[in-house]
């Protein structure tokens, strides 16, 4: 079982700083870098935090796709074996977990794209994270990128569980 978030969660403790000293201690590190990403100047590499944030978010719509396409043909999965007879149905969420196996086997790539998608989305993010914590012009924008790469690790986490289960079962 992965544990993408937990990972995470223990790499990057969230320092709980109230806005002012978030904004103070920013401006310190980062002069005139009011609000937005801190250019390549203040970075040995020319690392481009604009450049990583944009590249991200190039690869979040195309995540929330697969993750649909995953949820929708799970939920018609279980739909189907709830239209069923009770018998049928009964022994289909007692020998496979409510879904048949030829969904199963259905499902199973689509849950492989959506670990590998949220990962990626997660880690994305993480890179830019990991750089400075303090890359976000805002103690709460910081925060709020935060939860997202915690989030996108937990969907990781759970679709690896669902591509795992789905290998179980399928056909």
């Amino acid at each position: 079982m992965t544990q993408y978030k937990h990972d995470f969660l223990a790499r990057y403790p969230l320092e709980a700083r109230k806005d002012q000293e978030y904004s103070c201690a920013r401006s310190k590190l980062y002069p005139g870098a009011d609000g937005g990403f801190p250019g390549p100047q203040y970075f040995e590499d020319g690392y481009d935090a604009a450049a990583a944030h944009a590249e991200f978010d190039d690869i979040k719509e195309p995540a929330k796709l697969v993750r649909r396409s995953y949820e929708t043909k799970f939920t018609s999965s279980r739909e189907f074996v709830n239209s069923l007879e009770e018998e049928q149905a009964g022994y289909y969420r007692t020998a496979t977990r409510g879904i048949t196996p030829k969904d199963h086997a259905d499902l199973k790539p689509l849950a492989r794209n959506y670990a590998d998608s949220e990962y990626n989305h997660a880690n994305a993010r993480e890179q830019l994270y990991g750089r400075s914590p303090m890359m976000y012009g805002t103690a709460d924008s910081q925060r709020e990128h935060y939860g997202y790469i915690a989030d996108h690790y937990g969907h990781a986490d759970y679709a690896e569980e669902q591509y795992t289960e789905h290998s179980r079962y399928s056909m």
